[in-house]
């Protein structure tokens, strides 16, 4: 969790995460494919929405990049347009992405379950 003050807002804390993880994080498949996959980010252009390349200039580790593509792909999913963007249309990317992100969600459970915290799955894994 970002901040553990109480009445602060509830947000994760991936910056505590990847501090905590990222000497321990060897770029996996899944990790490498979605970087390759390069999901771009959406911002408010002269003429509307446009999507924009990742930026990575302050070369953060691998697991900082893993997750800035992991927040690119969720924030795309639930706030992003879809339409008109090349890539956007395309459903085979759409799963692409995500199942890239399940698995990539996936392995950063089991680096932080070596952790004395509780794993992330919690998170995301619930069923109801």
């Amino acid at each position: 969790m970002k901040n553990p003050k109480l009445g602060s807002r509830a947000e994760p804390g991936w910056d505590q995460f990847i501090e905590a993880h990222e000497a321990d994080y060897d770029l996996s498949s899944a990790g490498s494919q979605l970087v390759d996959e390069a999901p771009q980010r959406q911002i408010v252009g002269l003429h509307g929405l446009e999507f924009v390349p990742v930026g990575f200039g302050d070369q953060p580790s691998e697991l900082a990049r893993v997750v800035r593509l992991l927040k690119t792909v969720r924030n795309n999913l639930f706030h992003g347009g879809k339409h008109g963007v090349e890539g956007w249309d395309d459903p085979e990317r759409t799963l692409l992405l995500m199942s890239l992100c399940i698995r990539v969600l996936d392995e950063l459970d089991e680096l932080d379950e070596l952790d004395e915290l509780a794993g992330i799955d919690a998170d995301y894994k619930r069923y109801y």
